[in-house]
């Protein structure tokens, strides 16, 4: 398990299932999964899945936690990125699903975070199959926010979003 703190910048390696991973703050669900507005994350206040071309195998993932809202320029390198809210009484956790443990902790505290989550080559993931290699890569931008707001689309939708989500 990897712990990540204010001002880290952390790459991960995760196992993808069922071609999702989930950040939460806790397990509880009242709706196990809700439509998705952006296709690329469904989820509720404590928890979402991101969704990802890779169904089984390995998508690199960059974690940042900032203490304030990054520039509101996205790189265009990426071909679909959103924003949603999450909430926690603690902190959150970056969970591999059907795997033991916790996953990795992110020590947010207590609060509304805004997470803008990037994706690109889904498609590419998707279109290979059975992958042992990461062809997928993900960033992860966590901060402080003051309430909650609608998920929002900044960049795409990507191709597999158009045809697979």
């Amino acid at each position: 398990m990897t712990a990540i703190g204010y001002g880290d910048d952390v790459v991960l390696t995760v196992r993808v299932r069922d071609g999702q991973y989930h950040v939460q703050a806790s397990h509880e669900r009242d709706d196990p999964w809700p439509d998705s507005t952006e296709n690329l994350t469904t989820g509720e206040e404590n928890w979402f899945a991101v969704i990802c071309g890779t169904a089984h195998g390995p998508v690199t993932v960059r974690v940042r936690l900032l203490d304030s809202p990054p520039d509101d320029g996205t790189d265009s390198q990426w071909e679909i990125v959103t924003e949603r809210d999450i909430v926690t009484d603690d902190e959150l956790h970056l969970v591999e699903i059907y795997a033991a443990g916790q996953g990795s902790a992110i020590a947010t505290g207590a609060g509304t975070f805004r997470v803008r989550v990037h994706a690109k080559d889904r498609m590419v993931a998707y279109q290979a199959g059975g992958l042992t290699e990461a062809l997928e890569s993900h960033e992860l931008w966590i901060w402080p926010t003051d309430g909650l707001q609608d998920p929002q689309l900044l960049t795409g939708p990507d191709e597999y979003s158009t045809n697979y989500s």
